[in-house]
């Protein structure tokens, strides 16, 4: 691998009011699939992510300079997406995430989501310890094991390979 440690961040990203507008796993895949995006554009790289019902976490690699480009467009761009089908099922959650904003209809994501810049490489491994045992807390028990959840890099880890196409390997 060729980056900076100063480059990698552990980025998490709310849902408006912790509603969980993620649930659908239709609704993951579109997440996915426009990080599938974001890698492919060369905007950034991502070493271990997880799609959780109400927000989601990425380990990823960007420079300092596009973070504020990646979390607008990516953002912007997934919300959308889904808002599209939301409204196409007349969701039942589009009430609750009604905005009072002029410029907008909706409001899907919570504002300021959170950047951490990882410092050292232990803290990646940290960090992607804590999102593979994400779906596994008490509160959510998406699954049994880590592994099994199938909207994580967890999978990928245990078995030394990627299994999706935007996910690189974290390997110092």
């Amino acid at each position: 691998m060729h980056y900076r440690i100063e480059d990698l961040y552990f980025f998490t990203a709310t849902c408006k009011k912790w509603i969980p507008l993620l649930w659908d796993d239709r609704y993951k895949q579109m997440l996915l699939d426009s990080l599938n995006y974001f890698v492919n554009n060369g905007t950034c790289a991502v070493y271990g992510f997880v799609v959780m019902p109400n927000h989601f976490h990425i380990v990823m690699r960007i420079k300092k300079e596009r973070k504020i480009y990646f979390q607008k467009n990516f953002l912007m761009f997934t919300s959308q997406r889904i808002l599209r089908d939301m409204k196409a099922k007349n969701s039942p959650l589009l009430e609750r995430i009604k905005s009072t904003q002029a410029d907008r209809k909706y409001h899907f994501w919570k504002r300021n989501a959170n950047w951490i810049r990882i410092p050292v490489r232990d803290v990646v491994h940290q960090k992607l310890h804590y999102i593979h045992k994400n779906p596994l807390q008490d509160h959510w028990k998406l699954s049994k094991t880590q592994e099994s959840y199938p909207m994580s890099s967890a999978l990928s880890y245990k078995l030394g390979k990627s299994q999706f196409e935007f996910l690189e390997l974290y390997d110092e």
